[in-house]
């Protein structure tokens, strides 16, 4: 039985225990118990306290919930006076090409020390993100040339 299997089994058997307790029983990880105890096809009604490993009961922290991030507002850039354009230029393609290969190396020391717990989702959540990001570089560009 693979191991979100049981732990699912073992929450529905046992929904006041803790995650931690349901995890030394059954010997799987408290995470695991808790993604079966959120993900579980069946709904479990839980009471507002659980027994924890030692026995004792513990009442549940409340649930908070999270705002949705604020949009970043780009802040308008003023072309310097005094500059040259091609210095200009200059400054605004090094930045994006600093950028990128910042980014493009913590991504890869990322997925090298990560890469193996990636489920398939998750690769093709990621995936679909670099495609977007170089699909709007594209159409920046092409906005450039008057495309």
């Amino acid at each position: 039985m693979r191991p979100s299997a049981a732990a699912a089994k073992a929450v529905a058997a046992s929904p006041g225990k803790s995650d931690r307790a349901i995890a030394d029983e059954i010997g799987v990880s408290h995470v695991t118990v808790g993604k079966a105890r959120k993900t579980g096809g069946k709904k479990v009604t839980t009471s507002a306290k659980r027994v924890g490993r030692d026995g004792k009961s513990y009442a549940q922290p409340k649930k908070q919930t999270r705002k949705p991030a604020a949009k970043k507002q780009a802040k308008p850039v003023a072309a310097p006076s005094g500059i040259p354009m091609n210095r200009q230029v200059n400054a605004m393609t090094s930045q994006l090409v600093d950028f990128v290969e910042d980014y493009a190396a913590e991504f890869m020391t990322w997925t090298a020390k990560v890469g193996p717990q990636l489920s398939v989702a998750d690769k093709d959540s990621l995936t679909m993100f670099l495609h977007t990001s170089a699909d709007k570089l594209l159409r920046l560009a092409q906005a450039l040339d008057g495309r």
